[in-house]
């Protein structure tokens, strides 16, 4: 048992040493009263302490439910405001089309697409840039889309023969196609080592169709058959002109095939 303190101390010794007509049963139950009181004394405090931690954790689950609606709703319009985007581009993709502007039609209607695709699944029920790049692409009368490289392509060229197709890319490749199922053949690869960015401006096949020629800012022309296994490097110097003269160089390739 805790002894009082201070003045209380000082009254509890002279009631030990002088009781009076205190008796035993009083003092005992004097000291049963004052246990009583301290332990409701405790209660309430702990009371008070789970009360305090209560309003606590009401009021930060209150201010995270509202950061997430927050979060909800601006991520709601976000969506929303993409989605009329891509709607805008397909309206205007319809209205290049309506004019035969195949190329401005595909492009806004491509556009719009890809930023619906973009989007959360399930937050669409239609894409209407969708369905203008399908009218745009059959009225284009295009017979196959060669899909593969991750960036824009830059040049594109038959073979001789008309059976493949070779392109070049700002991924740092070029590609060869059959031009009868647009099936990808080969991937070309070796360019990025220059001090310049490495997109393949430019690619063309020899005139027997066995070699291709690629040219890139990276001051590097690569030759390759058609598996795609590099067969001749041709370095050159002085920056960007250097560059711009080894694209030149695929637009002239000699009868034998050779640079």
């Amino acid at each position: 048992m805790l002894l009082p303190s201070g003045f209380q101390l000082e009254r509890a010794r002279a009631l030990l040493a002088d009781p009076g007509d205190i008796t035993t049963d009083d003092i005992k139950e004097f000291i049963s009263l004052s246990w009583a009181r301290a332990a409701r004394l405790q209660r309430i405090t702990r009371w008070a302490v789970a009360a305090v931690a209560a309003i606590i954790l009401i009021a930060g689950a209150t201010v995270g439910y509202l950061q997430w609606d927050k979060a909800r709703q601006l991520a709601g319009q976000e969506v929303a405001l993409a989605h009329a985007q891509a709607n805008i581009l397909a309206e205007l993709s319809a209205a290049k089309l309506s004019h035969n502007d195949f190329d401005s039609a595909l492009r806004l209607a491509a556009r719009g697409t890809r930023i619906d695709l973009a989007l959360p699944t399930g937050k669409t029920r239609a894409s209407p840039a969708a369905a203008a790049l399908a009218a745009a692409v059959s009225q284009a009368n295009w017979r196959f889309a060669l899909g593969g490289h991750a960036s824009p392509v830059t040049s594109a060229a038959f073979s001789p023969d008309g059976s493949r197709i070779v392109t070049a890319s700002d991924d740092k490749t070029a590609r060869i196609w059959d031009a009868a199922s647009a099936k990808e053949i080969a991937v070309l690869r070796g360019h990025g080592t220059g001090m310049f960015s490495s997109s393949v401006h430019s690619a063309v096949f020899s005139p027997d169709g066995s070699r291709i020629v690629t040219a890139s800012e990276d001051n590097i022309a690569l030759a390759a058959e058609l598996a795609g296994r590099s067969v001749a490097i041709f370095v050159t110097t002085g920056g960007e002109s250097a560059a711009l003269a080894a694209k030149a160089a695929t637009s002239t390739i000699s009868p034998f095939g050779v640079l």
